[in-house]
């Protein structure tokens, strides 16, 4: 049977497209978001059908081509296990069990961070079995715990496909794991007996992971807005850093910093020294309007507790404390790119420094698109959509541990 014959006829990217090779293209060069983009420019007449019909199908197609290397059935159902979503299908079954029949090797990528354990796994040969979240807490000081969490979505991917941690088969894993800067952390993680799962593992930073994915491992520059804050870049072989050392010390610009200086603005009103607007209000009401629950609240805050009260911020942003928290925020991110670029600069000549003003950044982070309104000219420029999630980016970075190795077997 044909690829082309699975899918149904009167599927609306099929009228748009018309051949699954179009639409292979089309998935596996494009995020979500260029995806649409791209089917409606192809096809401008596509703006007078329903649009909600058809964004249903482009996000059912695009996760079915995407997980059934382009031959699933748009009609294919889901199936989902322990948080895992993993499609089956008889044509990748085929290829999965051809691929690893060639190449007994499942590269294995982690994306683990405070609240989440997301992992990808591809073969060899590049089809991706599956994805997974556990919803569980993953930070690299939690050893044992973020260990079983990473077990535990290998298994949600790889069992419904009928292979096992005890097939026989070379694993080779990146693990982008928040944390990971602490060498005490990485040492007391890599002692656990489940390395030995893994014929090579390596430990990056979560930032790393997130910057290889933005750039497809070239060079480039990350800026993360999310409950913290940070500036990542590679560029010549180099790597350079700016922030993300932890709040409240750093981390300018993130959701902590908007709630503490939304804290801060409500503070001075209940002392009377500014007048009651709109956001402040609404964050009065939210401590019961008593000074004394937003000062006990203060003092034992974290920082995620802390950017709950970004949000507020947002939805009143036409309040000018809240225009100025913002602008505020929007100027900490700022610095974190210029901070980068300036030492770029003072290490080159003439004519890299021309490359590097141009140096593509992705902003990455639940307040990214909030933030970047508010942003000079000069830095939007240079600010792109990443080019896949940070997962992905362990896994590119795993797959190119695996190629050298194999290039040094092939070489001896």
């Amino acid at each position: 049977m044909r690829t082309q014959d699975t899918l149904k006829a009167d599927s609306p990217l099929w009228k748009v497209y018309g051949s699954v090779d179009s639409i292979k293209r089309c998935v596996s060069t494009s995020t979500k978001a260029e995806f649409f983009i791209a089917v409606i420019k192809a096809r401008p007449e596509i703006i007078r059908r329903t649009m909600e019909v058809f964004f249903k199908e482009c996000i059912r197609l695009f996760h079915t081509f995407t997980f059934y290397k382009f031959a699933a059935s748009p009609s294919e159902e889901a199936k989902h296990k322990s948080g895992s979503q993993t499609f089956h299908n008889l044509f990748v079954m085929q290829d999965i069990e051809a691929s690893l029949k060639k190449t007994p090797v499942l590269i294995v990528g982690v994306d683990g961070g405070g609240n989440n354990c997301r992992v990808s796994i591809e073969t060899a040969d590049g089809i991706t079995l599956g994805s997974s979240c556990v919803k569980k807490p993953s930070h690299i000081s939690l050893g044992d715990k973020t260990w079983s969490n990473i077990i535990q979505g290998i298994r949600n991917v790889i069992e419904p496909l009928g292979v096992s941690l005890s097939s026989g088969l070379e694993l080779y894993g990146c693990f982008g794991l928040a944390g990971s800067s602490v060498p005490k952390y990485v040492n007391d993680f890599t002692a656990n007996s489940c390395i030995k799962l893994f014929k090579s593992l390596s430990i990056a930073k979560d930032t790393e992971i997130a910057q290889a994915a933005a750039h497809n491992l070239k060079d480039g520059g990350i800026i993360i807005i999310g409950t913290g804050s940070a500036a990542f870049a590679r560029y010549g072989g180099r790597e350079y850093r700016s922030g993300g050392r932890g709040f409240p010390l750093s981390d300018g610009g993130s959701g902590a910093y908007i709630g503490l200086k939304a804290a801060k603005a409500l503070i001075r009103v209940f002392d009377f020294e500014e007048r009651r607007g709109e956001l402040t209000e609404a964050l009065s009401k939210a401590f019961n309007d008593e000074v004394t629950d937003l000062v006990e609240w203060g003092k034992r805050a974290t920082p995620k507790e802390f950017s709950t009260l970004a949000p507020f911020v947002l939805k009143y942003y036409k309040d000018p404390v809240a225009q100025k928290i913002l602008k505020q925020a929007a100027k900490k991110i700022e610095m974190l790119y210029r901070n980068i670029v300036d030492r770029m600069e003072r290490e080159k000549g003439e004519e890299e420094r021309k490359k590097v003003r141009t140096l593509q950044f992705a902003l990455l982070g639940g307040l990214a698109n909030k933030i970047m309104r508010y942003l000079p000219e000069d830095v939007l420029e240079v600010i792109r959509m990443p080019a896949y999630s940070p997962v992905k980016g362990a896994v590119l970075m795993a797959r190119e541990e695996f190629e050298k190795n194999v290039n040094k077997v092939n070489l001896s």
